[in-house]
């Protein structure tokens, strides 16, 4: 009995004793010097975190991450900045915030001007002509963010509409939504849509009155891959400057 008495003693006492890391436990990298933010409940915030073969193996007090760090461990000093996890975005709009930074504003008021058609076709062509080097490198003039329900005719703008804006350059304004758009006459062309073209699955392209020619109004992938496809903004530059705007 005091045999197996002293035993249990041992035992507890060997886990009283503090534990160095073992070699799996050495982290390749270790940050520290700025607030990490765990998204973690129990553990919202932290001084330290250590990763290891690209798994996080710490996270905590400072001393006590540093027990992972070994003789090839890179230390990282934050200065100051904030480390975050990293987010999976499943539903991102990184690309389209760009674009609608480096749009003509087609927002009704107060966010913008546009609460009929001649005042959305005076500040697109305002627009246009203020930016010119935008224009030409996306090979088409933009607009962003108009809303039918809030204009005075309580409709979308047509391609007949947009053609008073220009007929030379292919013209697009993309509604609030981002699920569809108006092209004008131009436009369709360069999509290749006429009276003969059958919606696309997914997609509806809408048409004239009594009359199966295009009227402009482009909904979901009838809008989207000629969007992307059809233009100059198919090249990797302005993908990059709109991804680049909708980052920053």
């Amino acid at each position: 009995m005091n045999t197996l008495l002293r035993c249990l003693v041992c035992i507890c006492l060997t886990c009283l004793l503090p534990v160095s890391a073992s070699a799996q436990d050495i982290a390749d990298r270790i940050w520290t010097g700025g607030p990490i933010f765990t998204m973690n409940d129990n553990l919202p915030r932290a001084e330290a975190i250590a990763e290891g073969d690209g798994q996080i193996i710490a996270v905590g007090m400072t001393d006590q991450v540093m027990k992972h760090k070994g003789n090839a461990t890179k230390m990282i000093d934050l200065g100051g900045r904030t480390l975050l996890p990293g987010f999976v975005d499943a539903h991102g709009h990184v690309f389209m915030i760009g674009m609608q930074a480096s749009s003509g504003n087609m927002l009704p008021a107060p966010d913008g001007e546009v609460n009929d058609i001649p005042t959305l076709q005076r500040v697109l062509t305002a627009w246009a002509e203020a930016n010119p080097t935008t224009v030409e490198r996306a090979g088409f003039i933009i607009g962003f963010g108009y809303d039918d329900a809030q204009l005075a005719e309580q409709r979308h703008p047509t391609s007949a509409d947009l053609d008073l804006v220009s007929t030379d350059q292919p013209v697009i304004i993309i509604h609030q939504s981002s699920h569809l758009a108006v092209f004008n006459s131009r436009a369709l062309e360069v999509a290749g849509y006429s009276a003969d073209t059958a919606n696309p699955d997914g997609g509806v392209i809408r048409r004239r009155e009594g009359s199966n020619e295009p009227n402009g109004v482009l909904e979901e992938t009838a809008f989207f891959r000629h969007f992307l496809n059809c233009f100059k903004v198919s090249t990797l530059k302005p993908r990059r400057d709109c991804s680049r705007l909708g980052l920053s």
